[in-house]
């Protein structure tokens, strides 16, 4: 299993944060559009994160339920029939959340910056 430490952060301002973010990463920014599916899971989380019709990855992760930096582990499945195998596990398993974001994501050797808005949840910036 492969692991991380994400750190997340609510923002008010993705454009006040981009130049600072510009002047370490060395790849980037990237917009990006993301609709999550979360589906029950006993043992973690389980979620089905579409980027496009024909493509998308399953994530099986472990996080604790904290505030402050979050350690992560995780697996990561492609897949090229998303929307064929979100049917399918919300009927295997059931449908919990729906969570459909836009942001920009930049790298540095191998980390990821990424800032995300959602209706109603405002913008959050993460760093893993």
């Amino acid at each position: 299993m492969s692991r991380n430490v994400e750190i997340k952060a609510r923002i008010t301002s993705v454009e006040a944060l981009l130049p600072r973010v510009k002047a370490v990463a060395d790849q980037g920014p990237f917009d990006i559009r993301q609709d999550d599916t979360y589906f029950a899971c006993n043992t973690g989380r389980l979620k089905l994160r579409m980027f496009s019709k024909g493509e998308g990855e399953l994530i099986y992760y472990r996080r604790a339920d904290q505030q402050g930096p979050k350690e992560s582990f995780y697996l990561r499945s492609p897949t090229t029939a998303p929307e064929v195998l979100r049917e399918s596990l919300t009927l295997a398993y059931g449908r919990t959340a729906t969570w459909r974001s836009t942001g920009r994501s930049s790298w540095q050797e191998g980390r990821a910056y990424t800032s995300t808005g959602c209706p109603g949840w405002g913008t959050s910036w993460s760093s893993r």
